[in-house]
């Protein structure tokens, strides 16, 4: 069964994405959570560009499959040290559920979805996850790999809240990659301690799919 899916943006939402980059050149931090290194203005452009692109890109695909999605991917300009909602899109399904998703954007070449250590904790019993910098919790992370000239993508699986949290559980700390190792697969140096999946470990776009419709 196929498990990643080549999306491409449409003009309309190439240029918007090139606006919003531009723009937020002087409104991103730049550096990541619990990190050291500092980014240059062009690579926060490159960033935000990277990463609208793959929301867009998930978008069309969840739209051309028929999942309802209550908003676009937010092009809002936040000043410095303002944050959007904690979530990237919202999908109602058809017993009126929400469900929110965070896209991680990774270049072409990339073959791991991570999010940062820092980030996240768990409740007193161990059953919530919780966030340092919002109240909403993603009930889904998509991992989305964009292509070099930033007009398409590839989008390789997810996870759902219940495999951060069963990371966060393991003794063997066996998906915790921490501040100077290298990321898996590669020669990249890690600037912040990191939950780390390969691709082949999430689910298929498809099972999402199917899971939809059955809510």
């Amino acid at each position: 069964m196929k498990n990643y899916f080549k999306i491409k943006l449409n003009d309309d939402q190439i240029n918007l994405i090139e606006n919003f980059s531009l723009s937020m050149r002087e409104n991103h931090r730049n550096h990541r959570t619990g990190g050291n290194l500092h980014r240059s203005s062009d690579q926060i452009y490159t960033d935000a560009k990277r990463g609208k692109s793959a929301e867009l890109i998930l978008y069309n695909f969840l739209i051309d499959n028929d999942v309802k999605v209550s908003n676009q991917p937010d092009l809002t300009i936040y000043p410095l040290s303002e944050w959007d909602d904690g979530f990237d899109l919202e999908i109602i399904t058809s017993k009126n559920y929400k469900w929110r998703i965070d896209v991680k954007a990774s270049s072409q070449r990339a073959h791991n979805l991570m999010l940062e250590r820092k980030d996240w904790s768990l409740s007193t019993d161990g059953s919530k996850l919780i966030k340092s910098s919002s109240d909403i919790i993603p009930s889904f992370w998509f991992a989305v790999n964009v292509d070099s000239d930033m007009t398409s993508g590839t989008i390789h699986g997810y996870i759902p809240q219940k495999f951060l949290i069963n990371a966060m559980k393991d003794l063997e700390n066996r998906h915790i990659y921490f501040q100077g190792q290298n990321i898996p697969g590669t020669n990249t140096t890690l600037d912040a301690d990191n939950y780390i999946w390969g691709y082949e470990e999430l689910r298929n776009p498809l099972n999402f799919l199917d899971y939809y419709k059955n809510k």
